[in-house]
This record gives C-alpha cells, structure tokens and sequence, in this order.
C-alpha cells in the first residue's frame, strides 16, 4: 500500500518571551530518508540559558538517529537501550557546543584584557558562569513513518495524540512529581523516562505533537477532550496543503 502524507508545523515565541527578550525555544524539524520519515518538536526549559540551542540539537539528532534505526528500533523495542542511544548523541553534540562557546568567551577576554589579568579573573569565576549541559535542557517528542509501520517517542511534557476512528491520546505528559515540573534529556536516568509505542496504520490518520503551551490551550486533561480549534485544524490539514496550513496556526 501507498502512502502519502502532509507535515504541518509552526513555533512561535511567546507574549512572555518577547516581553523579556527570551528567543522562541520550542523547536521542530522534518526528516525524510529511504521511505522513513520523522517529524520532532523540542521545548527548552524557560529557566535555562541555551535551552533553545539544546532544542535544536535535539531534535535534529533524534531525527537522523530514528531515520538511521528505524527497523531496528521497531523490531526490537527498548525504550532504555533507544533512549540512552538517542541521548547520549545529543549530550555528546552539546558538550562540542560548550567547548566552543567557551573558547570564544576566552578568546574574547584574551583580547580584551593583559593575559595576567584575564588569568587572576578566570581563577574568581563563579560556577555561574560556567556553562553546564543543563542549561540545554528540552523535552523531546517524535513520530516516525515507514510504510504502514510508525513508531512514537516522548519524554518529559508535551503531549502526543493521534485522529484514526476518533481523535485520542496516544502520549499524556509526564510532570513528574509536580504539575510545574518535568522530565529533560539532560536528567540522570533520562533513558528510563523515554516513553515509546509502535503500531500499523491502516487508514488516514493524523498525529499532532504538542508541547505544553499548546495542548493546555486545546486540551482539557480533567475532562479528557480535545477543543473545537484542533478539529478544524485537523480537517484544514486533511484539506489544504502544507504551507496554507502552517501559516493558518497563527
């Protein structure tokens, strides 16, 4: 069976984030390889410096990882041994971001100041100063396609849903012990928060990934029901294309 499919998609930055000068750190990316497509989205955390840099990674590597393993993955499901790959790549690009962050911030003060001096500062410096792969923390959500065949990931917040028969969640948030909390790419054990679920498609289907901003606007977890406004943006997807919709988000 043929497939053909539509991928529609828009970050934007927030009321909040404008006011104060924070860039938009959702982020999404579209990969599409020998038949595998993937679709990512990644929300930095809003209290860290270069969330916004981590997103970007994040969903860039997930996305070359999936279209890499796809078969794999697949047949042999292990969300721990998945998790731990697909992080370890992203921890691993965003220690060579640091590396060369911090050598520019050196190379700066070596220009600014006599090497004496830059020494004497440099031994004072804070630890907040310091940049830590904590400041890169994201969530991190995906659905991949090959064929009938799909395969969802998910860790920390967000939310996953899918409209086959009816429109449903196929992946809650995780907030972990507190609602204003979550689970990041950059926690201890994160591999044993990464949530995945497989599956065959057999008619038109439409997945929606959702960061939290998003889904609180469209979706009432007590009640357990989507809002008009995601109805008609499903049956815009299913009848306009790609760019009209994506600009219609706004």
């Amino acid at each position: 069976m043929k497939f053909s499919y539509k991928i529609v998609n828009h970050s934007l930055q927030g009321k909040s984030h404008y006011k104060n000068d924070i860039p938009c750190q959702d982020k999404t990316y579209f990969l599409d390889s020998n038949n595998i497509k993937v679709a990512s989205l990644s929300d930095g955390a809003g209290s860290c410096k270069y969330s916004h840099i981590g997103a970007e990674i994040a969903t860039k590597l997930c996305a070359e990882y999936v279209v890499e393993n796809f078969h794999d993955i697949y047949d042999n499901f292990n969300n721990e041994t998945i998790g731990k790959e697909i992080f370890t790549k992203i921890i691993n690009q965003i220690n060579l971001d640091i590396e060369q962050r911090t050598k520019k911030k050196v190379d700066q003060n070596k220009q600014e100041r006599t090497i004496e001096k830059y020494n004497e500062e440099i031994n004072h410096d804070s630890d907040s100063d310091k940049i830590s792969v904590q400041d890169y923390s994201s969530t991190l959500l995906f659905v991949a396609f090959f064929n009938d065949k799909y395969i969802i990931g998910h860790i920390g917040d967000g939310l996953i849903a899918v409209n086959d028969e009816k429109l449903k969640v196929l992946s809650d948030p995780d907030n972990g012990e507190t609602s204003n909390s979550t689970f990041f790419f950059t926690h201890k054990s994160a591999e044993k928060h990464l949530r995945l679920k497989k599956g065959r498609i057999d008619k038109s289907t439409t997945f929606i990934l959702m960061s939290d901003g998003t889904y609180e606007c469209i979706y009432d977890r007590q009640e357990k029901e989507f809002s008009a406004a995601l109805y008609k943006f499903i049956e815009w997807i299913e009848e306009g294309n790609q760019k009209d919709v994506s600009d219609a988000i706004l």
